[in-house]
Parts: structure tokens; C-alpha cells; sequence
């Protein structure tokens, strides 16, 4: 194949031979921007070259993207963009045009080789509307779209925080220094405190309508969260920029319940508890406590655990077949929280229970007796066959010979402890 192109006014064309016909595709480069080229394609066999198929195209690039416009003060303007998509190592140069949309002030632009440029000596409280273009060497590229940003009006200077104090756990006190606004004082109207929760960018603003406050106090905080704080103030010409934040945390309050209590062991004389964290801590958890008594009691022993790392717990020397209630609460250094509770009945295995077969129709069975010694043992044994009964013994022995029974028949057989009459 043959590919030849020129510019449609150009009298010559350029060529390029593509000896591998099986690659139909061919990138022309070099070319200029906003040049109409004249392209035209044949084929050969070996006889020869065919004739040409033609085609026009126009050359062109992208416009300057993403513009933006930020007031940096009342007679200057920031502004910022993306170059163009294609052809960006051909741009020599951007001109920022801007124009006044009312007022007295001039048209201008200017020229930089960066993708910013600081607009100055601008009309306060004028809307200036901005283009970008991209130049190509003597080649104008396309104009970006038009952003609108409106200067400063003679409004106060920028506020300063100097000090914030936590008063409680929803409240904290800010003072700030007002010196770069008085020149504008006897304009002065009051003052804007924004507050935004630093996990979450939730904000919330306060109208300060006086001159000279000393401190505001910002109320209805969350309990040990991080705040940024800033303040702007405001005139009849309309409100400042706002200061440089101020960071602070607020006070920390008792806990939540920790959360998750669970039971993970329960012996005869004992019961591992186990939990995790409050939800909503609000503070730094120093210490839980365990409180445990009888269900039928008035009175709970207590065990604290200041290593707030292991969140588990056994209690032991407890009563085997009791049900007790067992309660946990988490401390912050402001004091306790409240209570979650749980009720637990202790047990009393019988542990290593055998049974062996002695003949056809006797069975021996023994057991480990609980930690806390029984009055009486029963042994139940039962069976699904229909040739056979079900039985039971009572026995004050850890060993019982069952008798009398059928044949070839499976049993089941399960030992339970008597303490007087439970």
C-alpha cells in the first residue's frame, strides 16, 4: 500500500510505502495543528499501482480543561486548568484572557508557560469571566470554557485563633485575635466560627453578631472527638476569608456499655467472661469492672481490671449449680459507665463416664464424680427397641452394673448428679 498526504494547499504530497499488506492501519505524524491535509491511499499488485481513494481532514486539538478560578483576595484571582488532552509537548504558551462583566474594569490577559497564573491588580467587587487557550508556536488552539469568579468586596481581614479550652465533654471555648480586622473595626458586625467534626466533615457555623467578643463557647459537641475550628469575620460589604484552622479534642465523658459480653466457659466454681470495647467509648477507657452475685442475693463482689488490653476475665471459687448475675461496666477518667448484664447457672460435670459390656445382658458403667461431691447418682438407660425397656438406677457409688437386659440391643446411657433434692 501507498499512503501519500499534504496540505490542501500544498502542491507536492509526501509518501509512505507499507510493504506489509497485511497491516491495514497507518499513523501520519509530524503534522500541524489546524491544517486541512488532503489523503490519499492505493494499492499495488505486481503489475502495478492502483488508483488513489481520497480523503480531507482537518487537524485539530483539545481545549484547556478543568479551569478554575479562586479569590485569593479583593484584587486578585488564582487561576488553575489541565492542558489539553493531545498534542500537550507542542504548546509553547497559554494566554488567560479576562474580561469585566460590569463596572469599569479593562479587558486584559496575560501569557504563561505553566497551567497557573495569578491574576492581580484586579477591581474589588467585580465578577471577572476567564477563558485559557493553549498556543501552538503562531497556532491559536481552542478557547476553554468560561468560569465566573468575583473579587473581594472591602470586607474584614483574616481572623486568628489563639487558644481553645475544653469547658465539658459537649463544649469548648474559643478564643481569637482580632487585630488584622480593626483597621476595619468601626465596620464590623460580628463574626462566623465554622466547626466540622475531623472524622466526619460534618460542619456547623455560629453567628457572633458582636464587634469585640472575648471567647464563644461552641456547645452541643460530641463527646471526645476531633474538631477543626475556624473564624471568619463579617461586615456590611459581606464576610471575610476564613482563618488558618485550629484543632482540638473535645472532653471526655463516661462510656458506653462495652460491647459483646460473652459467657465463653462455665465449670462448677467458675465463669470466663469475655467483651469488647464500647462502641462509643468517649474517652480512654482506664479500667472495667466485674460485679457478680447470686440471682437470689442483694450483694455483689467486684473485680476491677486495669489492663484494658485483656478484655476477658475468670471468676472463680463460685457455688456449682447457682445462677448468678454477672455485670460489667468501662470507666473513662471522668467515672463509670453503665452496666451490661448477663444471668449464668454454674455447672457440676460428671466426667468419664464407661460403659462395659460384661455378658449378654449386663452392662458396666462408671464415672468421675463432680468437683463438689453428689448425695446420690441416677443412671438412665434407654434403648429405640421395642424388645427391650427403659431403666433407671439410683446409686450413691461411681459405679452401677446394669442387668437383666435384652440381647443384642444398643443402649444409651447418660449419669446425672443429685444434691439433695436438685
Amino acid at each position: 500500500y501507498e499512503v501519500q498526504y499534504g496540505s490542501s494547499t500544498d502542491t507536492s504530497f509526501d509518501s509512505a510505502n507499507i510493504t506489509n499488506a497485511s497491516v491495514m492501519m497507518y499513523i501520519i505524524e509530524g503534522l500541524t495543528p489546524f491544517v486541512t491535509y488532503t489523503l490519499k491511499l492505493r494499492a499495488y499488485t505486481r503489475v502495478g499501482a492502483g488508483n488513489f481513494s481520497n480523503e480531507t481532514v482537518l487537524t485539530e486539538v483539545n481545549h484547556p480543561t478543568n479551569v478554575t478560578a479562586t479569590v485569593l483576595s479583593p484584587r486578585s484571582i488564582m487561576v488553575m486548568w489541565d492542558p489539553p488532552s493531545v498534542d500537550t509537548d507542542m504548546i509553547t504558551s497559554y494566554v488567560v484572557a479576562y474580561d469585566a462583566s460590569e463596572g469599569f474594569a479593562p479587558d486584559s490577559s496575560k501569557m504563561t508557560s505553566d497551567t497557573n497564573i495569578i491574576l492581580d491588580s484586579l477591581e474589588e467587587a467585580v465578577t471577572y469571566r476567564i477563558t485559557v487557550q493553549a498556543v501552538y508556536g503562531s497556532v491559536s488552539g481552542l478557547v476553554s470554557e468560561v468560569v465566573s469568579s468575583r473579587t473581594l468586596s472591602d470586607v474584614p481581614g483574616v481572623v486568628r485563633i489563639t487558644m481553645i479550652e475544653i469547658l465539658d465533654p459537649a463544649m469548648l471555648m474559643v478564643r481569637f485575635d482580632i487585630s488584622q480586622v480593626l483597621w476595619n473595626s468601626r465596620r464590623l458586625s460580628g463574626f462566623e466560627i465554622r466547626y466540622t467534626k475531623v472524622d466526619t466533615d460534618d460542619s456547623l457555623i455560629r453567628t457572633i453578631n458582636s464587634r469585640f467578643p472575648r471567647a464563644v463557647n461552641l456547645s452541643g459537641l460530641v463527646a471526645f472527638t476531633n474538631y477543626s475550628v475556624q473564624v471568619a469575620a463579617f461586615n456590611g460589604q459581606g464576610t471575610g476569608l476564613f482563618g488558618e484552622a485550629a484543632y482540638s479534642l473535645s472532653g471526655q465523658d463516661i462510656p458506653n456499655v462495652p460491647s459483646s459480653l460473652t459467657v465463653i466457659s462455665v465449670q462448677s466454681t467458675s465463669i470466663t467472661l469475655s467483651w469488647t470495647a464500647p462502641d462509643t467509648p468517649n474517652g480512654i477507657i482506664t479500667q472495667y469492672e466485674v460485679q457478680y452475685g447470686s440471682s437470689t442475693g442483694t450483694s455483689f463482689d467486684s473485680a476491677i481490671i486495669t489492663n484494658t488490653s485483656v478484655m476477658m476475665y475468670t471468676i472463680e471459687g463460685l457455688t456449682p449449680l447457682v445462677t448468678y448475675t454477672l455485670k460489667l461496666r468501662a470507666y473513662t477518667r471522668v467515672g463509670a459507665g453503665n452496666f451490661s448484664n448477663e444471668t449464668v447457672l454454674t455447672e457440676d460435670p460428671i466426667t468419664n463416664v464407661t460403659a462395659r459390656v460384661l455378658s449378654s445382658r449386663s452392662i458396666e458403667v462408671t464415672w468421675s464424680p463432680p468437683a463438689v461431691g453428689a448425695d446420690n447418682y441416677i443412671v438412665t438407660y434407654v434403648t429405640e427397641s421395642s424388645f427391650a425397656d427403659d431403666g433407671n438406677i439410683t446409686t450413691s457409688e461411681t459405679i452401677v452394673i446394669l442387668d437383666n437386659l435384652v440381647e443384642g440391643v444398643m443402649y444409651t446411657i447418660n449419669v446425672r448428679a443429685v444434691y439433695g433434692n436438685v
